[in-house]
């Protein structure tokens, strides 16, 4: 056993040592608010571009056509939606949230009050073949998924080279309304196939870079008025 005037030395050295990593861990967070992630444009034929910033600490992704803001972040993971035009802002658990009004959107489903049933995935989406989108390595993959309008298939490339936690895919499952957990990577194409073998565009990647992200960008304005609604979020000042 250490005589006691060592021990206390040590115990010095030590605290001294933790002291200093605290610091040190504390500052370098204060320093770099920014997380390392991948900055896409999304094009939808009915909404528009969508700018998508996402990261193992959260997502955002903008619609200035929309005139929406859609932004989830660790450890919650709500999911938010909010107006900068009309400061508001609407806000669900992500448990609860079913993305009804972008899947409308997305869909050219017309009206926006008109319901909208959530997305069932039918079976196992089947792996066809390789290829590579924008210069990632993609997979394609079939399924049969439930949609308001009935019975469609959905092709979607899904790249491993962007890796999300489980929570983002959740909210891309929602919005593709398909199932994405047991996939490695994150979609970069959707496209629904109806009976007749029409193939419609859902959601096409036309450029994907990696890139720092700043953490502030999966936050929302707090002084905004809440809303009950995603709807109410798209609605303009005259409602």
């Amino acid at each position: 056993m250490l005589p006691a005037r060592l021990r206390v030395t040590a115990c010095l050295v030590l605290a001294a040592f933790i002291s200093s990593q605290s610091y040190w861990m504390s500052y370098s967070w204060a320093a770099a608010p920014n997380v390392q992630g991948w900055a896409l444009q999304q094009d939808n034929p009915h909404t528009g571009m969508w700018h998508v910033y996402l990261s193992s600490a959260g997502m955002a992704a903008v619609n200035k056509k929309m005139g929406c803001t859609l932004v989830t972040k660790a450890p919650t993971w709500n999911v938010v939606m909010y107006n900068d035009k009309t400061k508001v802002y609407f806000l669900s658990p992500l448990s609860e949230w079913k993305g009804a009004s972008i899947k409308a959107s997305a869909s050219g489903t017309k009206g926006k009050n008109q319901a909208y049933k959530t997305m069932l995935v039918e079976k196992k989406p089947k792996k066809l073949k390789e290829g590579t989108i924008l210069g990632h390595k993609a997979s394609q993959y079939l399924t049969d998924n439930l949609a308001s309008t009935g019975l469609k298939k959905v092709e979607f490339w899904v790249t491993p080279d962007v890796q999300a936690p489980p929570e983002l895919k959740q909210v891309f499952s929602k919005i593709y309304g398909v199932g994405l957990s047991s996939m490695a990577g994150l979609p970069l194409k959707v496209s629904y196939i109806d009976k007749n073998g029409k193939r419609t565009p859902v959601f096409t990647t036309i450029k994907i870079d990696a890139q720092l992200i700043p953490l502030s960008s999966f936050t929302y304005p707090a002084s905004y008025k809440r809303v009950d609604s995603e709807i109410a979020v798209l609605m303009d000042e005259k409602g």
